[in-house]
């Protein structure tokens, strides 16, 4: 089956041609990963301000306040490490740099957008 498989590989490949794809560089997939996480933590918050503001018990709003301190922590230490991932990676460094030329951008909201420009 082995002649058959690579024969059928081949005919595909000639029929088709498909474009060679690139796997990710450790960089890209962490600061991919990086993204999404901040993104998850952004929406906890989110959450967690609704029900803060519909809450009727005190210790509730207090744990839910202590939640969203904690929740807001965490942004920041990722978002240092997007910082880091963006100085260490060239490709990074240079889409950000060109979406930081946009007037109005600061640092961090180019963000989002780079993890859809890599490859």
């Amino acid at each position: 089956t082995d002649r058959i498989d690579a024969f059928v590989l081949a005919q595909y490949g000639v029929t088709f041609s498909p474009k060679q794809s690139v796997l990710p560089s450790k960089q890209h997939v962490a600061f991919r990963s990086l993204v999404q996480r901040r993104q998850q933590l952004s929406d906890m918050i989110v959450q967690e301000k609704n029900r803060l503001s519909i809450c009727p018990s005190l210790f509730a709003k207090a744990s839910l306040e202590e939640h969203i301190a904690e929740l807001q922590e965490k942004i920041k230490k990722i978002e240092k490490q997007l910082k880091t991932l963006v100085k260490e990676d060239e490709d990074l460094r240079m889409a950000h740099k060109l979406l930081c030329s946009i007037c109005g951008l600061g640092i961090l909201r180019p963000i989002p957008f780079l993890q859809k420009s890599l490859k």
